[in-house]
């Protein structure tokens, strides 16, 4: 691969793709949407038309149709690119360690937010695409260290993902959770489940297919970068590049921000 085809972060010395970034930050950005439009009507109580203009919008965003299907494609995707970043990771031990740790943090804080404001936090556990992640990362170590051939993480890709999308499918368009014996219970982390949903109502997420999707992205590094020839995005496509590269921090922090302020504006009347 060329030098000049990677490009945005020459000022760490960072290899890094920035058309990879630019689809971070436009996945960033619905699951921003997706998450305000869920928390807002719970933290304002709208004192006029502006307000209750934005509860509508997030109520009608709440029961779209379309919402069921956009919401785990985004997760897929987000596993793939985790998956295609991997082959770029010097330190893979690192940077697996790091987001454990803040998943860990993570899933802490919203146990003891089930503790402190049961009202806000329905779920007792929580398991969602960070924690989904942190075990790919983990997962990609031994990856990494013996060298696993392209063609068997293909294959095993391929099956996770199959199986993984089997299990959504199921409970996408039957309307039915597949319901498992209790002495499987822990298999609910891996496959959408009666079990895992009630675990956390709010943020479950099972290993397959995202897993799978990781697997995939992992294997095609060079089928995608092969004689690959790009630009440096423009200033008009810098911001959301931006937001791709810190999508961590976004994820975490974007939400709270947008909904601490729309919560002030409510607070002064302004909305």
């Amino acid at each position: 691969m060329m030098e000049s085809e990677i490009t945005l972060n020459l000022a760490h010395n960072h290899r890094r793709l920035w058309e990879f970034d630019y689809l971070r930050g436009l996945l960033l950005i619905l699951v921003t949407v997706d998450h305000v439009c869920g928390y807002l009507p719970v933290f304002i109580h709208p004192e006029n038309i502006v307000g209750i203009f934005l509860l509508k919008l997030c109520r009608d965003y709440t029961f779209l149709a379309a919402k069921r299907f956009v919401q785990p494609l985004v997760i897929f995707l987000f596993a793939y690119l985790s998956g295609i970043n991997c082959n770029f990771t010097k330190d893979p031990i690192r940077r697996a360690t790091r987001l454990g740790l803040i998943t860990s943090v993570f899933m802490l804080c919203h146990q003891l937010g089930t503790l402190l404001f049961p009202s806000f936090f329905k779920g007792l556990f929580v398991f969602n695409i960070l924690a989904v992640l942190t075990v790919c990362l983990f997962l990609w170590i031994p990856i990494k260290k013996y060298k696993v051939q392209r063609n068997h993480l293909i294959a095993l890709g391929v099956l996770t993902t199959a199986v993984g999308l089997y299990f959504w499918g199921r409970l996408l368009f039957t309307e039915a959770y597949y319901n498992l014996p209790s002495d499987f219970r822990m298999f609910a982390l891996f496959i959408y489940s009666e079990q895992g949903l009630h675990w956390s109502v709010d943020n479950f997420e099972p290993l397959l297919p995202s897993l799978g999707f990781f697997l995939l992205g992992s294997a095609a590094d060079d089928l995608l970068f092969r004689k690959r020839y790009c630009d440096i995005p423009n200033r008009f496509l810098q911001p959301v590049v931006l937001l791709g590269r810190q999508s961590l921090v976004a994820y975490l922090f974007a939400p709270v921000v947008i909904i601490g302020f729309l919560k002030f504006l409510n607070l002064i009347e302004i909305i």
